[in-house]
């Protein structure tokens, strides 16, 4: 058995579409039964009215009901009629197993499955490719479960985390920042970003301080400090 990433970029799509403004975003849970599709999402970032927009306009979306709202996010449960093959239906009605959540980043779709092995898992790239531009990400020889840590304390961190913040922190991974030996410098993520050296340390610094609070807080819902002054 093997655990793999896929990421798509699903063609004219709006999780394609929202990579253009900036926004991430999670599908908690979905559901589908004979191309009839329910799922509660979660898009966070400044632009996110406009994100919203684009959810709103997609043509399969019977409904889109905002049921959660911050200055930064929305919560958001959509029901579709799915007439043309997705990712997600590709992957379900082909038997495959892919695992909740769904992330949205830089305008992809990324799913982690368990699969049998890997002349499946090149037969699933294949039948996603009718789709979109498809990638894999990582494989493991095993089986590995996410962590899920409680759903409003992930939400919660990532309202703490700006626009800024986030993309610094992303592009860190991405380069090897973090990696032993140390891929790339602080200079390079800085000139990457066309941001002085100092201000990238600083994103970077309080970013990995949310992280960090959260991890030892083990993902429990968080007490803002407007609680903890009210003693609550």
């Amino acid at each position: 058995m093997l655990t793999a990433r896929v990421s798509v970029a699903y063609r004219d799509d709006w999780t394609e579409a929202i990579g253009d403004f900036g926004i991430g975003g999670d599908i908690y849970t979905a559901t589908l039964h004979r191309r009839r599709y329910m799922g509660l999402l979660r898009l966070y970032g400044d632009r996110v009215e406009e994100a919203l927009a684009l959810v709103h306009d997609a043509d399969y979306h019977e409904s889109v009901d905002v049921v959660g709202r911050t200055e930064r996010s929305a919560t958001v449960l959509v029901t579709a009629e799915l007439t043309e093959e997705t990712p997600f239906t590709v992957m379900l009605e082909n038997g495959y197993m892919p695992l909740d959540p769904t992330v949205l980043r830089r305008g992809r779709e990324y799913f982690d499955l368990i699969i049998r092995n890997r002349e499946r898992l090149l037969k699933l790239v294949d039948r996603l490719e009718a789709v979109g531009e498809v990638a894999i990400e990582r494989v493991v020889s095993d089986v590995e479960l996410p962590a899920q840590p409680n759903p409003v304390a992930w939400s919660h961190l990532l309202d703490d985390l700006t626009d800024r913040q986030l993309e610094v922190l992303t592009l860190a991974v991405d380069r090897g920042y973090f990696s032993v030996p140390r891929e790339v410098t602080l200079t390079d993520l800085a000139s990457d970003l066309d941001l002085q050296k100092s201000t990238v340390g600083e994103h970077l610094q309080r970013a990995l301080g949310h992280l960090a609070a959260f991890t030892v807080e083990g993902g429990s819902t968080p007490r803002r400090d407007s609680e903890l002054r009210r003693g609550t």
